[in-house]
């Protein structure tokens, strides 16, 4: 099985992947890491990154990765897209308002980018990048992201904790089987 996590920043994606891998025993594939590490191999920042490569390329080579990755068994994928491109992955989107959201990265001691960043401001770049992100989904791959009827489970991560996040996807999965 291919499990694919969707979701805004700060919805739970990457922890709860983290926590899947171990009780899966799963492969985890993060897009942003692999964001990060394209950036690293070429010595410049995401922002210049994104900046600097084209939006169509980035998502080009992610999507080399995807069709790689489909072949496989026991994979999980925190990825906006890959349930796009892997339609037969059990697919999860996490939501969560913007302003838990911003809790969440503000304490996230790995999100160098909200560091020391009011919880308010980051809720509303949150917000705006979310704005662009549909945009850029919507006329690149004909769909709307957040929308539960593309999704498998459409989880909301406001009250709950990740632990309890965890375990609704794995009850959910193991209902499917």
């Amino acid at each position: 099985m291919i499990i694919t996590l969707s979701g805004n920043s700060g919805t739970g994606k990457s922890t709860v992947a983290q926590q899947l891998k171990k009780t899966l025993n799963y492969e985890l594939f993060s897009v942003g890491s692999f964001i990060r590490a394209e950036a690293d191999k070429r010595s410049l920042s995401i922002n210049d990154f994104h900046n600097t490569i084209d939006a169509v390329d980035i998502q080009n080579i992610i999507k080399e990765k995807f069709f790689e990755i489909r072949k496989r068994d026991g994979v999980i994928l925190d990825s906006r897209t890959a349930w796009i491109f892997i339609p037969e992955s059990y697919k999860v989107y996490l939501q969560a308002s913007y302003y838990v959201c911003a809790q969440r990265l503000v304490k996230d001691e790995s999100r160098i980018e909200f560091m020391n960043m009011d919880i308010s401001a980051v809720a509303r770049k949150l917000s705006l990048d979310d704005e662009t992100e549909k945009t850029y989904f919507s006329e690149r791959f004909k769909v709307r992201y957040d929308s539960p009827e593309n999704y498998d489970l459409f989880l909301s991560t406001d009250d709950l904790n990740l632990s309890d996040v965890h375990n609704i996807i794995l009850q959910n999965i193991s209902n499917r089987k």
